[in-house]
Parts: C-alpha cells; sequence; structure tokens
C-alpha cells in the first residue's frame, strides 16, 4: 500500500523562505542605517571638551554595527538566499527514486559558499544509495530513520519520500 507524496519544500515554503529573507535585508538595512545615524549623531554633539569620548562612541557604534552587519549577512540573509535556490532546484530537477532504509547522518556538513546538509545512506540488501538532505529539513527525515522509504533525489538532493 502506497502512501502520499511527502514534498520536503513547496510553493508555500518557497514564499515563506523569501518572506523571511526580505524581512531579514530590511532588518540590517535598518541596523545599518541606525549605526550610521549613530555616527553622525555623535559627530554633531562633539566639542573641545567631550572630543575624546565621542570619538570612542562613534567608533564603538559603526564597529558594533558593522559586526552586526557581517552576522545578519553570512549567517541568516546568505543562507536563506541559499536555500531558496536549493528549494528552487528541488522542484524544477528531474527526480530520480531510489528505495531502501533510510540513515542520516549526525554530523552537518556544508559547502563552502552554499547551504548546510547532512548525508543520507539507504540500504536496501547489498545496495547503499547516498544523498544529502538540506539541513533546515533533516529533522522531517530523521524522524522516519530505519525505516524503509522511497526516496526522490533531485541531483542527489532529497526532494520527497514515500513511506513503503
Amino acid at each position: 500500500m502506497m502512501e502520499k507524496l511527502h514534498e520536503l519544500y513547496g510553493r508555500q515554503d518557497i514564499e515563506r523562505l523569501e518572506t523571511k529573507y526580505r524581512r531579514a535585508k530590511r532588518i540590517a538595512a535598518l541596523l545599518g542605517g541606525a549605526a550610521l545615524l549613530l555616527c553622525v549623531l555623535f559627530c554633531c554633539l562633539t566639542d573641545r571638551r567631550n572630543a575624546a569620548l565621542m570619538e570612542r562612541l562613534t567608533v564603538g557604534a559603526s564597529v558594533l554595527g558593522g559586526w552586526l552587519l557581517i552576522y545578519l549577512r553570512v549567517n541568516t540573509i546568505a543562507d536563506l538566499r541559499h536555500e531558496i535556490t536549493h528549494a528552487k532546484m528541488l522542484l524544477e530537477e528531474e527526480r530520480t527514486a531510489v528505495e531502501g532504509v533510510l540513515s542520516v547522518s549526525r554530523e552537518r556538513m556544508r559547502i563552502r559558499g552554499s547551504i548546510r546538509f547532512y548525508a543520507l545512506t539507504l540500504t536496501d540488501g547489498e545496495e547503499r544509495r547516498r544523498g544529502m538532505v538540506i539541513a533546515s529539513r533533516a529533522e522531517l527525515l530523521r524522524a522516519k530513520e530505519g525505516e524503509r522509504l522511497r526516496l526522490y533525489l533531485a541531483n542527489g538532493y532529497a526532494a520527497a519520500w514515500e513511506e513503503l
């Protein structure tokens, strides 16, 4: 008896990711603008008596704002952009079906400048097939670990599964 197909990404998931991406970019712009306005404010409030203090405050605001922007850009905005690209690829690419008992690695890996993922192994007797699943969706498949599944792969990445 075939169960229904469980997609890892759907159109609503991509829309949700794009909304989060736009929101993160807006937050980054507001954060950068706030840091810049603080620097301008500190410069405008500077006179001979408080010049050293205002210089420290200006440098502190620009460094802290810069660190926060870099952190947000590297750990949120770029990750979301890569995940959106990956999700669109999973929906558009041709899929191959593989069957077997699923196991998901415990070690998270990363393609430099791209997504984080976990390795998958499907064992069917002596035959082993390998694949990958994006880190944000790994828990969905980890819950099915040890079960016999039909996994649909797009370019080696898990796109959907069916329970057998």
